[in-house]
Formats: C-alpha cells, structure tokens, sequence
C-alpha cells in the first residue's frame, strides 16, 4: 500500500510480505466498484485482493467492524484476533512472530 509513517513500528511486516515470510490476503465486502478502487489504490503484486461480495467470509469469523486482521500460524490455526476495533494489535502480534522467526 501507500507510505506513511505512522506504521514505522510495523516495517517488519512490510518486509515480511517482500520476501514471503509471511502472506498478506486482502478481503473486502464492498462493490464491485470498491474493490476495483482499492485494487488501484493499494495495489501490490504480493497481496491479493478477494472479493466477498456476499459477505460469506467476513460473517463466518464474526468481523463486527473494519480493518480487521487475523493472523494465522503455520497450522491455519489463529495466533492473534484485534479485540475492539484496536487493529494494530493484529500488526504487532505479526513483528512479534517475524522477530521470534529470526531468532
């Protein structure tokens, strides 16, 4: 996505989705429209874009609100879940699991 510097403590994550330590998977429940205006916005040849156009995905895992992350571990098991709307929680469990990866 775009530059800004308010996401400096999750640079990790950045280089993380560069050299594919980790996956990042955008999903959107909007238009057609909307999904092809945040394609062009945010566009990044490692992060594909899915469109939940029925909201099939996002009911399944009860996403009450948005941004949301999820981050799943090796197993496709949930490692972090944000609670209340508070998303950066999802950001900083995944620098936390990249820093434990280097070790």
């Amino acid at each position: 996505g775009e530059e800004n510097s308010s996401y400096a403590d999750y640079e990790a994550v950045r280089e993380g989705v560069e050299n594919g330590d980790i996956y990042w998977i955008t999903v959107i429940k909007d238009s057609v429209a909307g999904v092809a205006a945040w394609r062009t916005k945010y566009s990044h040849s490692k992060v594909p874009v899915l469109h939940d156009e029925t909201g099939r995905l996002t009911n399944h895992v009860a996403l009450g609100y948005s941004p949301s992350i999820i981050l799943l571990d090796d197993h496709m098991e949930i490692a972090a879940f944000q609670i209340s709307g508070s998303w950066p929680y999802g950001l900083e469990a995944a620098v936390n699991v990249l820093g434990d990866s280097e070790e």
